[in-house]
């Protein structure tokens, strides 16, 4: 599972390291409306809130930080 994560982290690199903030932040595709930046937002706070859950023993995802800026920026 671990491979598997990792892998899947490295793709998400790499579509980063291709493509421009309004590819990413476009969110004008029908029927969702929702961006590339939107859905790595999304991945990045999960990671987030599992890793700071791991080092605390309690993993709660309704407590995510919800940056927006993720969303906007390829490169931060």
């Amino acid at each position: 599972m671990i491979e598997a994560i990792e892998k899947n982290l490295q793709r998400g690199i790499s579509l980063l390291n291709t493509i421009s903030n309004e590819q990413y932040s476009d969110n004008s595709v029908a029927p969702y409306y929702s961006s590339i930046g939107c859905h790595m937002r999304h991945i990045l706070n999960v990671f987030s809130c599992v890793l700071v859950g791991v080092e605390s023993q309690s993993i709660y995802l309704n407590k995510r930080n919800r940056n927006e800026l993720l969303e906007l920026h390829t490169q931060l």
